[in-house]
């Protein structure tokens, strides 16, 4: 069992949040319309965040938990 990882998307915008973890399934938490989301079961590691809103798609570099 991983860590909680709470976050908000700026400009604030609902949408969705993917935690890809290296060798885990990836963990999806929806944003509200302040942005905010929790993803529970955060497992250690390398891990990325892909980011999904009605204006704009991210995905980070690989950072360790």
């Amino acid at each position: 069992m991983g860590d909680r990882m709470v976050g908000q998307l700026v400009p604030p915008s609902t949408g969705t949040v993917v935690i890809e973890a290296a060798g885990a399934p990836p963990l999806t938490a929806e944003a509200d319309e302040l942005g905010f989301f929790v993803v529970d079961s955060v497992p250690a590691g390398p891990v990325r965040i892909h980011c999904d809103t009605a204006v704009a798609r991210l995905v980070t570099d690989w950072i360790r938990l």
